[in-house]
């Protein structure tokens, strides 16, 4: 009989973003490999903080996607920046968490495959899991309520919101009996937590990409980015000072996120700023859109304990360079493997120089990067050999 997994997740496809791409992607290969996968998640409304067409107006849906059965149950949906709002609506699924677990009771899974954070749901269902004397595996992709510390949404170490989420970040991993991590620094975060439980390093890898960009540069660079436009990621910032018109580039934003508007507004007032905002697209079509670009920028306003963009990962797989702000492991690993050229999380500076060089790359040069990319891809990225270990891990 084929494990049953339940995996339990605040945003599941057709959400958009690293974090739903991921456990998206944990579930499908998971299910191609004969485990029985279900999924427990909110009605869709991830990045915009609206539950998407179709699903609203409805407190409960159950479907099916790509063979997974997803029971979707509502939530208040928000991407405030405001710390309260937020956490309320992380409760507010760990409150419509609870009516699933009749259903629980009757499907008997052998395994729990949580995501965190967010810290409100993943406590709530690593609890559950226990109480059925199940087996819980926490997926850790960010560091909570650290990350938010850091972040400046909580302010201080000494409020309310800050002790509340650090108590349940400790029920958590104590009850947790093994662990996923989207980088080795959230593996050493965890190790120092209980070194005696397994643990296993899980990016977000993409397959390779059949529709990599041109060996060759365009003879006017352009740059994209996609992904979310929050404030972690400050590209409001970049465009406002950074002159792409002056380095001769053309910087394409595809996204959604809380800067947005402001974007649109920069580029109205700043026609001839090269810069092009674009809708955001689904996982699935962009690989198709990275092969028209000569280079993505990934940025992290500041420093984030264990941030490993998924990004990075797109990149590699479509044998794009990167240019990246970013502190720790992402910026090391760019740096190590000369994926592009990496500067501080937060240094504009340092982002501008590297375009800079990035422009002044030969054609020569610029294929060897590409060519470089490539292989670093097959050595140390390879999509199916993860896929693999995560069954075992699972299993």
């Amino acid at each position: 009989m084929a494990l049953k997994l339940e995996i339990v997740s605040m945003f599941f496809a057709p959400d958009q973003g690293g974090a739903p791409n991921r456990i998206t992607i944990m579930a499908n290969e998971l299910k191609t490999k004969g485990i029985d996968v279900n999924v427990i998640t909110t009605l869709p409304s991830y990045p915009a903080g609206k539950i998407y067409e179709g699903y609203r107006n409805k407190f409960f849906v159950k479907e099916v996607r790509n063979g997974i059965t997803c029971r979707r149950y509502w939530m208040l949906p928000s991407n405030s920046n405001n710390p309260y709002v937020r956490v309320f609506s992380m409760l507010s699924f760990s409150m419509t968490f609870l009516l699933s677990i009749p259903y629980l009771l009757k499907r008997q899974p052998d395994v729990f495959l949580i995501q965190s954070p967010h810290l409100p749901i993943a406590c709530t269902a690593t609890i559950v899991g226990k109480l059925l004397r199940k087996k819980v595996i926490l997926n850790v992709s960010d560091l909570w309520p650290n990350s938010a510390l850091e972040l400046g949404v909580i302010k201080s170490e000494k409020s309310f919101s800050y002790r509340v989420l650090k108590k349940m970040e400790r029920i958590m991993y104590a009850n947790a009996d093994a662990f996923v991590g989207q980088s080795n620094e959230i593996l050493n975060y965890l190790k120092e937590v209980d070194v005696s439980k397994p643990r296993l390093l899980y990016r977000n890898l993409m397959k390779p990409s059949p529709y990599t960009s041109a060996k060759s540069p365009s003879s006017k660079k352009k740059i994209i980015y996609a992904g979310l436009l929050g404030m972690p990621q400050g590209i409001y910032r970049i465009c406002t000072e950074i002159d792409f018109n002056l380095l001769d580039m053309e910087f394409h934003i595809y996204g959604q996120g809380v800067e947005r508007e402001k974007i649109e507004d920069f580029i109205s007032t700043h026609p001839n700023s090269n810069i092009f905002l674009h809708n955001q697209v689904p996982k699935e079509e962009i690989q198709t859109i990275l092969k028209d670009y000569d280079a993505t920028i990934i940025s992290l306003k500041s420093s984030l304990l264990g941030a490993f963009p998924s990004k990075i990962n797109m990149a590699i797989a479509a044998e794009l360079p990167i240019i990246i702000a970013a502190n720790g492991e992402a910026a090391q690993v760019v740096d190590e493997y000369k994926l592009g050229f990496a500067s501080p999380a937060g240094d504009i500076e340092g982002l501008h120089h590297n375009l800079i060089r990035l422009n002044q790359l030969s054609a020569e040069e610029y294929i060897a990067l590409k060519e470089n990319i490539a292989r670093i891809r097959d050595q140390h990225f390879d999509y199916n050999k993860q896929q693999q270990l995560l069954f075992d891990f699972v299993s």
